[in-house]
Formats: C-alpha cells, sequence, structure tokens
C-alpha cells in the first residue's frame, strides 16, 4: 500500500494522469463524430432489416393460412429446430461434465470453448424454434 501512495505523491504521476486525460478528451471529441455517423447508419439498416423481417413473417403466416401443407413443414420444421436445441444442448452438458475430468490444461480450455459454442448454437435453435412455433400459433389463431 505504501508504494501506491509513494506513486500517487510523485510529480510524475500527476503529469501523466493530465497527459492522458488530455488526450483521451482530445481522442473522444474526434471519434464522437464518427461513432454518431455510424450509429445513424446502423439504426437505418435496423430499421430496414426489421421492416423486410416482419413482411416475410406475413407472408409466412398467410401462406400457412391458406394451406394446409405449409402449416405441416412449419410444424416438421418448428420440431426439427426443438431436437436440434435438445441435442445441441445435452451434447454441451456432456462435453462440460467428461472435459474437466482431463487434467492437461489446454485440452479443458478447447474442450470448455467447444462446449460454449455448442450451447450457443443451441440458443439459436431454441430461438427458431420458438419463432416458427409463434408463427404457427398466429397463423391457427381464428379471428
Amino acid at each position: 500500500m505504501s508504494g501506491f501512495l509513494s506513486a500517487i505523491a510523485s510529480p510524475s504521476w500527476w503529469i501523466s494522469v493530465v497527459v492522458v486525460g488530455i488526450a483521451l478528451n482530445l481522442i473522444s471529441a474526434y471519434a464522437k463524430s464518427a461513432l454518431d455517423r455510424w450509429m445513424a447508419g446502423y439504426s437505418t439498416a435496423r430499421k430496414l432489416r426489421l421492416e423486410k423481417d416482419d413482411k416475410e413473417r406475413s407472408a409466412r403466416i398467410e401462406k400457412m393460412k391458406l394451406s394446409d401443407r405449409a402449416l405441416f413443414l412449419a410444424a416438421r420444421r418448428e420440431h426439427g429446430w426443438w431436437l436440434w436445441a435438445i441435442l445441441l444442448y445435452s451434447l454441451s452438458a456432456v462435453i462440460l461434465l467428461t472435459g474437466n475430468v482431463i487434467k492437461f490444461l489446454p485440452i479443458v480450455a478447447i474442450v470448455n470453448l467447444l462446449a460454449i459454442i455448442l450451447m450457443l448454437l443451441g440458443i439459436h435453435a431454441m430461438r427458431r424454434a420458438i419463432t416458427t412455433g409463434s408463427e404457427i400459433d398466429d397463423a391457427t389463431r381464428e379471428g
């Protein structure tokens, strides 16, 4: 603790803090306009993508309302996504439980990374299943 207090008391520490503060202030002044432009472009692109996705979703729902075959295929697709989610979650759990038995650290790190990737893929599959299920619900809803 005394080393930290002596470092704070030295003039070189205070000068470096001031120099770094001024440099950060200058960098932020120039980066703000570029960041604002990038965020505006990202916001516009996101809005357009969401509108496109909403139109595609509405088209899929209408197709399911008009065709029993489309409804069946959507239900089959939802079932497949649920199976993938269960498989990926189970596989990642098995890998996490058995992978930590190995005592060689680099292999454990790689195995854990693989388990995390499988878990993220399982989340994606579950999200797709839920989305497809909500489209089926909207298509079969009376009204």
